[in-house]
């Protein structure tokens, strides 16, 4: 049952947009991680001058629904231009089709995995840390995820098993607590969840169910409500949540020993950047 209703999430998607131009404040360049044509990223960065020597934090996206490029437009010219911090790198991860099947795993991890599949995501996840941190001087303590709906479940896992991964912002995504091999792995580990109480494909209460049970085995949690259901709803100033997420994980990892249970004040809303962008799930 739970396997299905992650399936479920790839017919839960509101179509995407046709391919659209990059605002002329981001750029966009498809990369491969080495010889592995089935690893494939979008690096997207602010454009603006910088300097030589400075570093800067990784976001590695992983989109939900399909996972496919037709979320590029929307991580580069709505995610990245309001919700990323200039002084960030996105990678957004395009997830191999192994399957045509409508109701396959998007994204096959270590806690649901796909015969099919010729590696895991948290092993792609990995390459492309390494692979941008190859090209761009990337700040360790601000490698975060984030993901929603098909991910979730490899940004769970991920968070354990990769240690360079120092923050995770989760959104609208199923919590499985048995899928960890062990929760005690978590004590530490920083989580930004961000999930509506009317979501009918994801429930609620699983979130709040991680926010409890994270707490408890000395994770830092915030948890964030919005209106709407699943998926990024208009008026509801996403990627100002998104932004708040970044620099409440970034003022944790500044610290030598971070707040447990951090909870700094989420900002009333401030601009309209994501309302105009529509609903994408």
């Amino acid at each position: 049952m739970k396997l299905i209703c992650l399936m479920l999430f790839v017919s839960a998607l509101v179509r995407s947009s046709p391919a659209q131009e990059f605002n002329a404040k981001v750029s966009a360049q498809e990369r491969q991680v080495g010889a592995n044509s089935d690893q494939k990223y979008i690096l997207i960065e602010h454009k603006g001058p910088r300097q030589s020597d400075e570093k800067r934090g990784l976001i590695l996206i992983l989109p939900g629904g399909p996972g496919s490029k037709d979320f590029v437009p929307f991580c580069a010219n709505v995610l990245t231009l309001w919700g990323i911090p200039t002084n960030f790198v996105a990678a957004e991860l395009i997830a191999p089709q192994w399957s045509t099947n409508k109701d396959r795993i998007v994204w096959p991890g270590k806690s649901f995995p796909d015969p099919r599949a010729k590696f895991a995501t948290e092993d792609f996840l990995a390459a492309v840390i390494n692979d941008v941190s190859g090209l761009r001087k990337i700040d360790e303590r601000f490698v975060f995820t984030l993901g929603w709906s098909s991910s979730g479940h490899v940004l769970y896992s991920a968070s354990v098993s990769n240690e360079k991964v120092r923050g995770s912002i989760i959104a609208m995504s199923r919590f499985l607590p048995g899928t960890f091999p062990n929760l005690e792995q978590v004590r530490g580990k920083n989580y930004f969840l961000y999930h509506s109480p009317e979501d009918q494909i994801c429930p609620f209460a699983e979130a709040k169910l991680a926010e409890q049970t994270l707490k408890e085995h000395g994770a830092n949690v915030k948890l964030v409500t919005y209106k709407g259901g699943h998926g990024w709803v208009p008026n509801t100033y996403y990627c100002d949540r998104i932004k708040e997420g970044i620099e409440w994980l970034k003022g944790i990892n500044s610290e030598p020993h971070g707040p447990a249970n951090g909870s700094q004040p989420i900002r009333p809303e401030t601009n309209r950047t994501s309302s105009a962008a529509g609903s994408r799930r």
